[in-house]
């Protein structure tokens, strides 16, 4: 998997099984900090894919379990905090080291993403935003807003 690098920021995504959920792999291409957004599951592909990059912390976008299978490996094996909106808190395996509700800004390196609470896919759906991207979770599907029931496994 490549890097998208405009020089301003780098971004990976990773699509993991069984659902094709995403995991987005940002960072700053200055400092070489980055975060993970989601956390669907292939703890190992996830740290393999980030070894390049001094990841900060986790945001999760919301807390389906097809968004949290590596999480819990991911936050013991990196110990970085993790960020989460705070209607969706309590549904973490553990607690988060800082809740959001919207209007946040997220720092890392020479990076500021905008958080956006987008609540319909679940109540603490958010969005992060920088110019020219947005990590939508499950708030957008191809074709049409985020579906607002369970994930179904793709179709091999």
């Amino acid at each position: 998997m490549k890097w998208y690098d405009d020089g301003k920021i780098k971004i990976k995504k990773l699509k993991i099984a069984p659902y094709g959920t995403n995991c987005y792999l940002v960072a700053c291409p200055t400092t070489g900090k980055g975060i993970i957004i989601d956390t669907p599951g292939a703890a190992a592909r996830i740290l393999r894919e980030s070894k390049e990059v001094h990841i900060r912390f986790i945001v999760i976008t919301h807390t389906h379990s097809d968004h949290l299978g590596a999480f819990v490996v991911l936050r013991k094996t990196l110990g970085v905090p993790a960020f989460v909106h705070s209607a969706e808190a309590a549904k973490l395996p553990f607690p988060a080291d800082s809740l959001l509700d919207g209007g946040e800004t997220i720092n890392f390196g020479t990076l500021s993403l905008a958080v956006l609470h987008t609540p319909g896919h679940s109540p603490g759906s958010i969005c992060l935003y920088s110019p020219g991207h947005l990590f939508s979770g499950d708030t957008l599907f191809p074709g049409g807003p985020g579906n607002t029931d369970s994930p179904k496994p793709l179709n091999r």
